[in-house]
Formats: C-alpha cells, sequence, structure tokens
C-alpha cells in the first residue's frame, strides 16, 4: 500500500486535478457516510460539494501547519506522488499542528481531523467503505 501527501506548495493548475480525485474517491464517500450516522455533519442539499471541497482543500493545503495523506492500493507507485498515480485511492489521513497560545509552555500537538479508510470486500476485489474511529 502506497502512502503519499497531497501535493501542495504548487501552481493551482498542477494540483486541482489531484485534489478533486482525493475529493471524489475518499472525501465524498466518506463525508456522506458521516451525514447519514451523525446529524451535524449533514451535506447542504443542492451544493457542488465537489468544487467547494477542492477549493477548501487546496487553500488549506497552502498553510504549514494542515497535511493530507493518502493511501493508495498499489505498492509498485511508491513515492510517483499521486498526481501521477492511477491506482485506487483506498484511504486518507488529514492533520493539523495545534500550537501553544501566547504564554503557554507546551509543545505541538498533531490532530487528526479526519480518518478514512475503504476495504476489499473480496466481491471481484471490490472495495467497501469505513469511517474509522
Amino acid at each position: 500500500m502506497a502512502v503519499d501527501n497531497v501535493p501542495c506548495n504548487s501552481a493551482d493548475s498542477a494540483r486541482e486535478a489531484p485534489v478533486r480525485r482525493v475529493v471524489e474517491t475518499l472525501w465524498g464517500p466518506s463525508h456522506r457516510e458521516l451525514a447519514t450516522t451523525v446529524e451535524r455533519f449533514g451535506l447542504a442539499d443542492n451544493a457542488d460539494h465537489v468544487t467547494a471541497q477542492t477549493e477548501f482543500l487546496r487553500d488549506r493545503l497552502d498553510t504549514d501547519d494542515y497535511h493530507t495523506r493518502v493511501a493508495a492500493d498499489d505498492d509498485d507507485e511508491v513515492g510517483i506522488g499521486i498526481a501521477s498515480s492511477d491506482a485506487d485511492f483506498v484511504g486518507f489521513v488529514a492533520t493539523s499542528r495545534d500550537g501553544p497560545p501566547a504564554g503557554f509552555d507546551r509543545p505541538d500537538r498533531l490532530v487528526i481531523a479526519d480518518l478514512y479508510g475503504r476495504y476489499k470486500t473480496g466481491v471481484s476485489g471490490s472495495y467497501g467503505n469505513r469511517r474509522l474511529p
């Protein structure tokens, strides 16, 4: 299983496609499932969730404190980057750095914002979806 960072700090056009692919294949299923189980995570009706989340994620990736790592189901593609990969994306973790407020002496913390994985169902190699606790 290959794991790679979503591209950041590059031209918008160069990362639009891989970020959109992450949103379509991982974020969308993850949040649709979450919306069915947790009321406060409902998705707005009549909204283009893919475009909105792609723009939101692109903006967040411009910061030094937010990272998204993607797992792909192809060990042969380790290190080539998700922008070049045609492997199935099977999971992701989104994290942010939480620094201490001014006047506090504590180390930074890593906050896991989203954690999602797809599992093989054994039916023709297809995947099921499961939000990880």
